[in-house]
């Protein structure tokens, strides 16, 4: 089939959410065997080409005015009227202010709009670009084809706002792999991690090791949303990290003021427990607050990491690389 993403800076770019979303889609609809089509804004692209080729992604540079306030409707108005003669299956529309080319471009092609938020309720426009937005929302609710919300909340509101229902797909991210969290001295009083992941599978080779840091009063808790993400309703710090990782390691950190709730048998082994900080062994623990943290010769984690190194930060390190900052 052929698609068009339109409404965005061009492809590749990272300039904004619409922008990483037309970067994982575009070229995943191309891999699968779709005409993939960018349009483009001036500034994307090699200089001069009108239309050029990027990992099999078709990208297309139309005309517009680049001011804050007439970019989106010009660019998006110009990539409407190339898209009336290509003969497109189908065309993602970004930027609700396109919304006003709609009743042009459904003459050519099935149309879905990322509503994306409420843009005319944001405080960085005034009043006359607020209700720029708002017509042009009105508008996508009457002309597009579908509309895609990215969140429930947007969702239902655009259904009382404006009568029309939506078609809910969560932004999503390439899953995280071999994440490693090592050597830190940290001192957080409400929580060590906040863990939330509304899919499977789970994220693989996550390694927290070698670090003195106090686990708060809810050590390993949920981000939110509800019963789709794997912390849900678990506060257990192994049953956490078992539901969200797989083949993990969380071993050979020094655990300071866990809640009696949370003793060690609800933690992976390997990693010991001390009643404060004094305990670690630093040369000035001072309620973790300004403090000397390195490590007291003879101490129990000097020199025990894994590594061979003290455990926790390497203090010596963080000082030189921060020496003479504001």
């Amino acid at each position: 089939m052929n698609f068009a993403i339109l409404g965005s800076r061009g492809y590749p770019s990272t300039y904004s959410g619409y922008e990483t979303l037309v970067r994982h889609l575009a070229p995943y609809l191309a891999e699968a065997g779709h005409s993939s089509t960018v349009y483009s804004r001036a500034e994307a692209g090699p200089a001069h080409a009108r239309t050029w080729d990027v990992g099999g992604v078709r990208c297309i540079r139309t005309p517009g005015i680049e001011t804050k306030s007439l970019s989106t409707l010009s660019f998006g108005l110009s990539s409407t009227i190339d898209a009336l003669f290509r003969r497109f299956d189908a065309v993602l529309v970004l930027n609700i202010a396109n919304g006003y080319w709609l009743p042009i471009l459904r003459t050519a092609a099935p149309t879905a709009v990322n509503t994306d938020g409420l843009e005319w309720k944001r405080g960085k426009w005034n009043r006359v670009a607020q209700s720029v937005f708002h017509s042009g929302a009105r508008l996508s609710a009457r002309y597009a084809t579908t509309l895609v919300a990215d969140s429930v909340v947007i969702g239902d509101i655009w259904r009382t706002e404006f009568g029309r229902d939506s078609t809910f797909i969560p932004y999503g991210a390439p899953l995280l792999s071999d994440v490693q969290i090592t050597h830190v001295t940290a001192f957080p009083s409400h929580m060590l991690f906040d863990i939330g992941n509304n899919s499977l599978p789970k994220m693989p080779n996550f390694v927290f090791s070698n670090s003195i840091v106090t686990t708060g009063a809810y050590p390993i808790w949920t981000v939110g949303g509800g019963s789709t993400t794997c912390a849900y309703n678990h506060q257990v710090p192994s049953t956490v990290l078992n539901t969200c990782f797989s083949n993990f390691t969380f071993s050979g950190n020094a655990l300071i003021g866990v809640p009696s709730k949370f003793p060690p048998s609800s933690w992976p082994s390997g990693n010991p427990q001390l009643p404060d900080g004094a305990a670690a062994g630093f040369v000035n623990f001072n309620n973790g607050n300004g403090g000397d943290y390195h490590l007291k010769s003879g101490g129990q984690f000097k020199g025990a990491a894994s590594d061979g190194k003290d455990m926790g930060a390497d203090v010596d390190a963080i000082e030189a690389a921060i020496a003479g900052a504001m």
